[in-house]
């Protein structure tokens, strides 16, 4: 699950926000969720910085220590294959944090990030909901 999807899933003025909300009425039934510890940073300080939210931050956490969802620890050797991966991907501009979300896709033989950022097709993932 990419910060992208969190952000529009709690944020309702984000224009995929009905988009986030439907599928994710549908993720939480009978699917393996799994997100990064980099990407639950990257949302908290997207909701709280960026839209200058805390309450809407604290939410996030809230509902994700109350869910099943996963979160993965970004470890050193993560980190250490995401360098890699970004220093051979330059014409895709990928961001580190999308990096280390393909290698634990991978690892975890993950197929579908629930988000609505491109560059999951180009690394051959698809996405939920689609868009």
């Amino acid at each position: 699950m990419d910060s992208g999807f969190w952000i529009a899933l709690f944020d309702a003025g984000d224009e995929h926000h009905p988009s986030a909300a439907e599928a994710w009425s549908l993720l939480q039934h009978d699917h393996r969720l799994v997100t990064s510890s980099f990407v639950v940073h990257e949302t908290v300080t997207y909701l709280n910085c960026s839209l200058k939210n805390h309450r809407l931050a604290l939410l996030f956490l809230d509902a994700l220590d109350a869910s099943s969802i996963v979160v993965i620890e970004v470890d050193q050797p993560m980190c250490q294959s995401a360098l890699a991966l970004l220093r051979r991907s330059s014409a895709n501009r990928f961001s580190f944090t999308d990096c280390t979300s393909f290698i634990i896709m991978h690892k975890e033989n993950l197929s579908t990030c629930a988000g609505f950022d491109q560059h999951f097709l180009k690394q051959g993932f698809s996405l939920t909901p689609r868009i």
